[in-house]
């Protein structure tokens, strides 16, 4: 899953993560917290596929990245769900964004621009399956 309030940086990754081989059907944009939210509680009924990464911006308006991953991972305690890889991406580089996206539940913080290597190697360490051309 992508979040970013931003359509361009949305499509940006999305074309970086497809290049890569990872099945279209499998990933998920969503242009909100609120958005994302609502589609992770979903996924999270049985039969229902589960997100084992999601890539999110930190800086989005209603929700910021770092409200979404506190709800995200208070949801994913309470189901009592195996938590998903979360890595963020941000326009800011001090590390107060840093420490602080640590501490509301990031696994990893990264600074834009982020490279296709970079998404290559959360793919691969999240577990997901891609077909490397």
């Amino acid at each position: 899953m992508v979040v970013d309030d931003e359509a361009y940086n949305c499509e940006v990754l999305k074309m970086m993560i497809l290049s890569l081989g990872f099945p279209p059907q499998n990933l998920t944009l969503s242009m909100s917290g609120i958005d994302a939210l609502s589609k992770i509680e979903e996924s999270m009924k049985p039969g229902n596929e589960r997100y084992s990464l999601i890539i999110t911006d930190l800086s989005m308006p209603v929700m910021d990245g770092y409200k979404f991953i506190h709800k995200l991972r208070k949801a994913y305690s309470q189901s009592e769900q195996q938590q998903p890889v979360v890595a963020t991406i941000t326009g800011h580089s001090e590390s107060e964004f840093f420490i602080k996206a640590f501490s509301k539940g990031a696994n990893m913080v990264y600074s834009k621009p982020i490279k296709s290597e970079l998404i290559q190697m959360l793919i691969i360490q999240s577990g997901l399956k891609v077909n490397l051309k």
